[in-house]
């Protein structure tokens, strides 16, 4: 083997044919720039995924109960209790009010959810990403903490004041109360759709904002153990609970958000067939004008005796050559992009259109090992072709070949 590599070295290195040289550095450029293409992809799609699930779930939880006419739980405590004690998978349950309102400031007015915030149950880790105050001084404290571009919106700083419409419509009649409070901390997440509108406060005083009884709550939070059996686990607890309760999962409750994933997913399949198309293409061409443009030479050593299985490793190991120095390129250069951006983020989005404030990336070994390996199977499969053409040539017929 060592002798055919030499011979196919040496072919491939000739001084005499630029062009064949041309030929094949835009052989290993197509199979580089395939593997950059379908890797970036895989890594921004599943990227896109990790940071919604993720994102999504430090503002929900993985199973959130409602009431179907939508009224506070009277009991919620009890109920809480209740889901915790009968199902192992659940590692923990939380009642939290949730509800529409407006904030205003002196120039600005806009409508906002608020949601209760407690710091001493915090299984998502939402604390960490707040800064200034992350808890409140009382739970009945007129204190907030709003995400920083809603902040900006105000034109207010921490330790400002801010008026709050708390609006609860019952019986198709529309109630508000309004009521001061001091912004005591902020949180960025990156999804601005919700940094700009989520308002988190007290729980007693949101309690007392919408006119709710103690021990009361109209939503109640579940986190499991395997978020990946969320359906099946809120099904059934929505069985246990029966009437009037339901449930929903994190991924029902944006649908929408990754209903948008999956129809990116849908052409990754037809996006790595083109690519790896081009690039066989790409190989099969360029080694079927080495053959013509070293048909004398392949004559010359038939004829010192090189069997035609020996020119079909001569062949093939060009095509095993491009590929290989292709598939390392791709992969080294995705990988050094990838590495870049999560570490610098120097690639911003529009939060408001793509959720998220910078591209997201998720590097993935499982992702590098299935492009390269076909994508380098399927060059060696094209390389096959030429070598087998290169074999058949008649030593005669080659020598008298202009």
């Amino acid at each position: 083997m060592n002798l055919y590599r030499y011979i196919s070295s040496a072919i491939a290195k000739s001084r005499k044919s630029r062009f064949l040289r041309f030929a094949r550095l835009v052989s290993l450029l197509s199979v580089m720039l395939g593997v950059i293409a379908l890797l970036l992809s895989l890594a921004i799609l599943h990227g896109f995924e990790n940071e919604l699930r993720n994102n999504t779930t430090k503002f929900t939880s993985h199973i959130v109960v409602f009431s179907y006419n939508k009224d506070p739980f009277s009991n919620v405590r009890e109920i809480s209790e209740k889901i915790k004690t009968n199902f192992d998978i659940i590692s923990a349950v939380h009642p939290i009010i949730e509800g529409e309102g407006l904030v205003r400031s002196a120039n600005f007015v806009d409508g906002v959810m608020f949601r209760t915030f407690n710091p001493k149950f915090d299984p998502n880790g939402f604390s960490k990403l707040i800064s200034g105050n992350n808890h409140f001084s009382s739970d009945s404290a007129n204190e907030i903490i709003v995400g920083e571009p809603l902040l900006r919106k105000l034109a207010l700083q921490k330790g400002d004041f801010v008026n709050l419409y708390a609006i609860n419509i019952k019986d198709n009649i529309t109630n508000y109360k309004i009521k001061k409070f001091k912004i005591v901390g902020t949180y960025k997440t990156g999804m601005t759709s919700y940094d700009e509108t989520l308002v988190l406060l007290p729980e007693t005083t949101a309690r007392n904002f919408y006119g709710m009884p103690p021990n009361s709550a109209n939503k109640i939070e579940i986190f499991i153990k395997d978020i990946n059996k969320a359906s099946e686990v809120s099904q059934s607890v929505m069985d246990f609970l029966g009437f009037p309760y339901w449930t929903l999962t994190y991924y029902e409750i944006h649908s929408s958000l990754f209903a948008w994933i999956e129809l990116q997913r849908e052409p990754i399949p037809l996006v790595l067939g083109i690519i790896s198309l081009v690039a066989m293409l790409n190989i099969i061409t360029t080694l079927i004008i080495t053959i013509i443009e070293k048909t004398r030479t392949i004559g010359i050593l038939r004829t010192l005796g090189i069997s035609k299985m020996g020119i079909i490793k001569i062949f093939a190991y060009q095509g095993f050559q491009i590929g290989l120095y292709g598939v390392a390129a791709g992969c080294v250069l995705s990988f050094l992009f990838c590495f870049l951006q999560q570490q610098y983020k120097f690639i911003h989005l529009k939060g408001e259109i793509y959720f998220l404030d910078s591209l997201p990336i998720l590097i993935s070994p499982v992702h590098y090992a299935v492009v390269a390996s076909i994508t380098f199977v399927l060059v060696v499969l094209a390389s096959i072709l030429p070598a087998v053409i290169a074999a058949k040539i008649k030593p005669v017929s080659s020598l008298r070949f202009k």
